[in-house]
């Protein structure tokens, strides 16, 4: 041993007697001295002091006798800075002084997981378990290494069994409603989320989770309450400004709605998926210059971000800027070429244009790429019946009714092709589905009432003739001013007046 380094023991020495007689006004009976430290670095890690916590720690290794607390914590800190190679050490140095310390497998088990060396965390996970088979914290730690896996149905297992061996553990139960959303089952996800909500009320991210759902179930106002309770308890969180603002924008409300994407930017951090919420927000209420500034800074902050290119594009789309809105939305295809949206708005630009050919061949990539992409089916048959291909666009309209059998306009779509090729009967049943998905519909109401009365001039049927005159009752009564076949509707009425008398007589 140097003499230098015997003179930095000294010193170290002499600096841990005076910083212990320091520690014990504020802590009773430290009995040893590194225990003390490592309390008096914990008390300084809770107030943020992390320098002076990390001084503390280290001091604590150079002590006779040394603990795997000061290790462990060395660790954390390591780990919050990420600086994972060196946690590492430092949960390995804890272990060497005690064998049996399950915490410090649990956490080694942790910065392996950040590491992707999940093989080895495994290891260490079932081990810690091994040395404390009831600790329901190994098990949460070994259930989120499992989700950073997306082996979600073996994450559950884990926290279920955390659960079974503290009921009251609600870091568990948060967590099974983290994959109950992930898995898609909301409710359950729901319900989990109540339950923490309600132990702990300062759980800011139970409510914006329970926000969250109320949000995709599209019960606006609920959703509002509960992100309005998140943001109350942690107003630093930048997606709980974003939530808000969409609910009012879905509601509708413009000012309230710019309101909160303000104060987001003035409160939180803000990704770029902030200024694409608030852009399309600014398109739902059809401020679309203003949209383009908002997609302009997403792309800034992330130039490989497809949806900034994506909406802009849509947003000059939507300002008829076809050129700008087609160079634009082929970026995002350079950085994503199933960007089934962008494939979408372009062969939109091109059936605008009449470029019909060119437009099927934009609906049939986003059709290849998505089996969701099925309203396509609808857009090729409209344009192969604009150029004139009367086969291919009744194929493709079979298409479209059998892909989305729930879409009344598909249906109404389709009988208005037939219409056009004088297939009436055909028309009538395509109609009459629509009407059974959705009685309100004024133009599948209208085309009713004109097939019947087309049916009733070719086959002079009653029946037509009363269910074309008791449609067009139904619109004038529920509908005012909303009928538009007067003219044809007097002379079905005149006929059955006629025939009436020839009956009579």
């Amino acid at each position: 041993m140097s003499f230098k380094y015997l003179k930095q023991i000294i010193e170290n020495i002499k600096k841990l007697d005076s910083d212990v007689s320091s520690y014990t006004k504020t802590v009773q009976n430290p009995f040893l001295p590194s225990i003390a430290y490592v309390n008096w670095a914990l008390s300084m890690m809770e107030c943020g002091n992390f320098e002076e916590a990390e001084d503390k720690l280290l001091s604590s290794t150079l002590m006779a006798h040394q603990t795997p607390e000061s290790y462990i914590n060395l660790g954390v800190l390591r780990f919050r800075e990420k600086n994972y190679y060196e946690a590492r050490k430092f949960y390995i140095k804890a272990i060497r002084l005690d064998h049996d310390n399950a915490k410090a497998y649990c956490f080694l088990a942790n910065v392996l997981t950040e590491m992707n060396e999940f093989n080895d965390a495994e290891k260490k996970f079932a081990y810690a378990l091994k040395l404390e088979p009831n600790n329901s914290d190994i098990m949460i730690n070994w259930g989120i290494s499992l989700v950073r896996q997306r082996k979600f149905e073996q994450a559950k297992e884990k926290f279920e069994q955390a659960c079974k061996f503290n009921r009251a553990n609600f870091m568990a139960i948060y967590f099974l409603g983290l994959i109950d959303l992930e898995l898609g089952d909301i409710e359950k996800a729901k319900e989990k989320f109540e339950i923490v909500s309600s132990t702990v009320p300062e759980h800011y991210e139970a409510f914006y989770y329970i926000a969250y759902i109320n949000y995709k179930n599209k019960n606006y106002n609920q959703s509002l309450e509960y992100a309005l309770k998140s943001l109350e308890i942690c107003p630093e969180k930048s997606e709980t400004y974003m939530l808000i603002a969409e609910n009012y924008m879905n509601l509708g409300n413009a000012e309230e709605c710019f309101k909160y994407y303000d104060l987001g930017q003035k409160e939180c951090e803000i990704g770029y998926y902030f200024f694409i919420s608030w852009g399309i927000s600014l398109q739902q209420f059809e401020f679309y210059e203003h949209s383009k500034e908002k997609f302009y800074k997403a792309i800034e902050i992330d130039d490989k971000n497809e949806l900034g290119f994506m909406y802009l594009g849509n947003a000059f789309y939507r300002m008829k800027d076809y050129d700008n809105a087609t160079s634009t939305l082929n970026k995002a295809l350079e950085i994503n070429p199933g960007n089934i949206y962008s494939l979408e708005i372009l062969g939109q630009i091109d059936f605008d244009r009449e470029n019909y050919r060119e437009a099927i061949k934009y609906f049939n990539l986003a059709l290849k790429n998505s089996a969701k992409a099925v309203g396509n089916y609808a857009k090729i048959a409209q344009a192969y019946f604009l150029e004139g291909e009367m086969e291919k666009a009744k194929h493709y309209y079979q298409k479209a009714v059998e892909y989305q059998p729930e879409e009344a306009q598909v249906y109404i779509d389709y009988a208005k092709f037939l219409i056009e090729q004088k297939d009436y009967e055909a028309a009538l049943k395509k109609l009459q589905n629509a009407y059974k998905i959705n009685d309100s519909d004024l133009e599948c109401l209208n085309l009713l009432f004109y097939v019947n009365y087309i049916l009733a001039n070719e086959n002079l049927s009653d029946y037509n003739i009363e269910s074309a005159i008791e449609i067009a009752e139904q619109i004038e009564k529920n509908y005012p001013d909303s009928f538009i076949y007067n003219e044809e509707k007097q002379k079905l009425e005149a006929r059955l007046d006629s025939k009436s008398k020839e009956k009579q007589q």
